[in-house]
Parts: structure tokens; C-alpha cells; sequence
């Protein structure tokens, strides 16, 4: 082995592999959202139901109906959220879960529809959690944390954008003439 290749071989050895996987991502209600989320879940109902009110919870509005079989919920969240697949029915930007009689759900889905091309979603890197994976995955980041920095990815791509860089100086150095 040549000097040359015994030297790039020693700095890419130097710098340990860093396969990480990038950080998962989230789909939050931004703030400001209010109005809309309340126009589409509220106004003349059947069932005689009536909202009684919604929380928005970064990744979710649940909102709670008092109707005149009883109380009910209906749950508006992004297509990629874990409790999507158990959704009542999906819209272009929604799905929609739901304790509720049918026709409230497809009443309120109707409002939905005709409402969300307004709405967006704000897509942020979710924080890792220092309990590990299971925990990271229990439930969405604490509110008003709406974005973090990238990580140690970027760092990892420098890392090795600077050895390679001191990997191709050693290599290509000019030597004086012996």
C-alpha cells in the first residue's frame, strides 16, 4: 500500500459512520387556524347537536358535541397520524374519527370538505425524546415547541466533507523534487 492510500485510508477510519436516521416528522395546526377549524366543525347540525366545544392539540382537533342521543366526539387529524387508520372516513386533508351518530360525521365531513383547500398543514421535525424511542412515539412534542434545530445529521455530513477535504490535500500535496 502507498503512502498516499496508507494516509486516506487512516483519516476515513478516523471519522466513525454516523447512519442515522433522519428525525421524524410531524403535521401541526399552526396557530391562527381557529376561525376555519370552527367553521367547519360547528353551524347547523342534525341529530340535534350542537358543539359544545374543540381543543386543538398541535396534531389534532377533538372536537365535543352534545346531541340529542348524547354526548359525542369527532376528531380531525392528518392522514399520516398513527390513528389515522382507525378514521371514520377521509378527506383531502383530514381524517375523520369519530364517536358520533353517522349523520353528524357525514355533516361534518361535508363542512370539512368544503372548507379545507384554506387550511394547511405545517410539516416540523419532531424533537427527540431523551426516554428513548417508545417514549418518542407515546405522543406529539410539548406545545409551542414548533421547530428544532436539524440535529446532529448536518454535523455528520460536515464531519465527512471535512475529512475527505484533508483526505484529498494529503493525497495530491505537492512534493519538491528529490
Amino acid at each position: 500500500m502507498t503512502r498516499r492510500a496508507a494516509a486516506v485510508a487512516l483519516l476515513l477510519a478516523a471519522v466513525p459512520a454516523q447512519a442515522e436516521e433522519p428525525p421524524p416528522v410531524l403535521k401541526v395546526i399552526a396557530p391562527g387556524n381557529e376561525p376555519l377549524l370552527g367553521e367547519m366543525l360547528g353551524g347547523s347540525l342534525p341529530g340535534g347537536c350542537a358543539l359544545e366545544g374543540a381543543s386543538i392539540d398541535r396534531t389534532r382537533v377533538v372536537a365535543r358535541y352534545a346531541c340529542a342521543a348524547g354526548p359525542a366526539t369527532i376528531t380531525l387529524l392528518h392522514a399520516s397520524d398513527p390513528a389515522a387508520g382507525a378514521a371514520a372516513l377521509h378527506t383531502a386533508a383530514f381524517a375523520v374519527a369519530a364517536s358520533a351518530p353517522r349523520e353528524l360525521v357525514d355533516a361534518v365531513a361535508a363542512q370539512v370538505r368544503a372548507r379545507e383547500a384554506a387550511f394547511r398543514w405545517v410539516t416540523v421535525e419532531a424533537p427527540p425524546s431523551a426516554a428513548g424511542p417508545a417514549e418518542a412515539q407515546a405522543g406529539p412534542p410539548p406545545p409551542h415547541r414548533f421547530f428544532t434545530a436539524p440535529g446532529s445529521f448536518a454535523a455528520a455530513v460536515l464531519g465527512v466533507a471535512a475529512v475527505a477535504g484533508a483526505a484529498f490535500l494529503v493525497a495530491f500535496r505537492r512534493r519538491p523534487p528529490a
